[in-house]
């Protein structure tokens, strides 16, 4: 494991406190079930992807970093996350959308339907990709892969709950402690 320099420990504990920040945010929002929250999901997602995929790169720095986020299930979900991050930013590309489910309740005191509100990532056929060249290229294909099997047709919560276990954990093996959000001075 490589030695941080000071700088780059206060970097890496700036990305994980956004992180924090932007997993918080979506959490509370996919908590709430509302419709107008889904916006507030939708943005606390795609603010999370970005922090996510930059402190993967910046861990990247590390050679046995890599081996060991290719090894490890929360882990792998960082290239799918790395492929929403370049959708985004190069296709402006919608990768979550709305979910309406109407269930019947089996509870007979209950209201007879219920109407839930959620979020999937979407298929990757509705997802507009490269057509550049790009989309050929061992690396496109090895994100598209990890997108197709961590995040497509899943609840986003599930890949944040991963990416952010592993990410947490790999900042900890470095020996950076990340303060408390509720001890922080404002």
């Amino acid at each position: 494991m490589s030695q941080d320099t000071d700088l780059e420990r206060w970097e890496i504990t700036r990305a994980v406190i956004s992180l924090r920040g932007a997993h918080k945010r979506a959490m509370d929002a996919y908590r709430d079930g509302l419709i107008p929250n889904q916006e507030i999901a939708g943005a606390s997602v795609a603010e999370f992807v970005s922090w996510a995929c930059a402190l993967d790169e910046r861990l990247e720095a590390d050679p046995a970093y890599a081996a060991r986020r290719d090894s490890d299930e929360h882990g792998q979900v960082s290239l799918a996350l790395r492929f929403t991050r370049d959708r985004h930013t190069h296709q402006v590309a919608i990768t979550t959308s709305v979910e309406l489910v109407f269930e019947r309740s089996s509870d007979p005191d209950a209201s007879p339907d219920l109407l839930r509100v959620g979020n999937r990532w979407r298929p990757l056929g509705l997802i507009t990709e490269p057509k550049d060249g790009r989309e050929e290229t061992p690396r496109y294909l090895a994100m598209r892969a990890a997108y197709k099997k961590h995040l497509e047709g899943h609840k986003p919560a599930l890949a944040l709950n991963s990416a952010f276990d592993f990410l947490n954990r790999e900042v900890a093996a470095r020996g950076i402690e990340i303060p408390d959000p509720s001890s922080e001075q404002v």
